[in-house]
Formats: C-alpha cells, sequence, structure tokens
C-alpha cells in the first residue's frame, strides 16, 4: 500500500514547539501545486497521498490521522472526530490524544471526503474498522509517508516539506485567510490560545501588518473623498 518503506518516529506526549515554524510551511500557490501532484493518477494502494491529503486538510497530526475510525468520519455531515492517538513507534496501539484539548470535532471540506469515499470503497475488502490502519493496527511508519511527501514536492517544484509542515501550513493559510483565531486553536486541538500565538506568532504579526495598511488606504480614500 504504500510509495515507500516503513519506519517511525513518535512521541505520544510533549510540550509547546519551540521551533520557528517560518519556513516549515507552504504558501497559498505552493499548496495549490502540491494537491494537484498527489492527486494526479492517485490510487488507492497509494495510502500515503491519501494521508497528505487529509492532514492538509485537517491539520490533524500524524498520529491522530492513523488513529482515525471510518465510524469517525461523517460524510453526511462533512465533519471528523478526534479521540484517539496511535503510538506508531512504540507499542502500535490506540491509545489518549496528545492533551485533553486534542479531542474534538472539526470540519472537512467536500473535496478531501470525496476522495475518501472512493478509498473506502475500493479498501472495503480489508475489513478494517479504521481508514489508515488494518485489522492487526499496522500502519505505514511517519517515515514512508515523509518519503512520499518529498517526492511530491520536488514533483511539483516546491518547497520540500515534513508531514508536520503540512499542519503549519493549514493554520497559516487560515490565518492568512482571515479565520477566527480561537476558532483556529480548536482546530488544532490546542489547550489555550496562547499557544497557538506561540508557534503562529510571526504570521499573525505579519497579517497585522498587512491589516494595518488596510487602515492607511481606508484613510486615504476619506480624506481624498
Amino acid at each position: 500500500m504504500s510509495e515507500s518503506p516503513k519506519s517511525s518516529s513518535f512521541i505520544a506526549k510533549g510540550s509547546v514547539a519551540t521551533k520557528d515554524v517560518r519556513k516549515k510551511y507552504l504558501n497559498k500557490s505552493e499548496t495549490v501545486k502540491l494537491i494537484q501532484e498527489i492527486k494526479t493518477g492517485i490510487k488507492p494502494q497509494w495510502q500515503s497521498r491519501y494521508i497528505i491529503l487529509v492532514g492538509l486538510a485537517t491539520g490533524l497530526r500524524f498520529s491522530e490521522i492513523l488513529a482515525l475510525a471510518w465510524s469517525d468520519v461523517d460524510f453526511k455531515n462533512k465533519t471528523i472526530k478526534v479521540t484517539k492517538a496511535y503510538d506508531y513507534t512504540h507499542t502500535k496501539k490506540i491509545q489518549k490524544t496528545k492533551t485533553e484539548s486534542s479531542k474534538r470535532i472539526i470540519s472537512i471540506d467536500n473535496d478531501t471526503l470525496v476522495l475518501l469515499k472512493q478509498y473506502k470503497l475500493a479498501t472495503q475488502i480489508n475489513q478494517s474498522k479504521y481508514v489508515f490502519l488494518d485489522k492487526n493496527l499496522e500502519s505505514l511508519s511517519n517515515n514512508a509517508v515523509n518519503k512520499s511527501l518529498k517526492k511530491a514536492c520536488q514533483r511539483a517544484g516546491i518547497t520540500e516539506i515534513t508531514f508536520h509542515s503540512l499542519r503549519h501550513t493549514h493554520c497559516s493559510l487560515l490565518i492568512y485567510q482571515g479565520v477566527n483565531i480561537k476558532y483556529i486553536s480548536k482546530r488544532l486541538g490546542h489547550s489555550t490560545i496562547s499557544i497557538t500565538y506561540q508557534i503562529y506568532g510571526h504570521v499573525l504579526d505579519e497579517l497585522e501588518q498587512r491589516e494595518s495598511s488596510k487602515v492607511d488606504d481606508m484613510m486615504q480614500l476619506l480624506y481624498n473623498a
């Protein structure tokens, strides 16, 4: 089912990320190119591509995506329920989410849902209740999906990123679209808005500068009306 071999690395619990994510996300045009590349010729056996698209569309952590059951995907109401995570390094078992606030229900776009429906129909023979885990709770490794993502970035001619950068990309694009930061924080499963500010402060600062110029433009229009 993989385009790459297996390997893994997972931290079930962790502190707030302290590394600067400034260079670790795609802009809108790069994201469009990546989606087009991933979708081109997509096949159910290329599971990594579906995992990448879900990560980009939801901002879910890799462990959260692997733990998704089909019962968590509400095709009618276009939502995904996050209630658990998958320890893909040590126990190879379903466990609690990273934090209590990580339990959430988020919306998912129609295009990604259509692809998931096609994937579900093609993989029902596996008879697994999970989207990306088989009956033995085996999955693609984080390393395998990262290799697939790296190759897709190369083919698309864009900045090479890791899977976790899809989460940063998702959040950054929402911020630039003017989505409420409180909503974004809950969508990402952060326990407080301050965590979101801590990680994505530079994006918010850039947006604030852009909004400031809008005020200047508005006042100029008023003075010259």
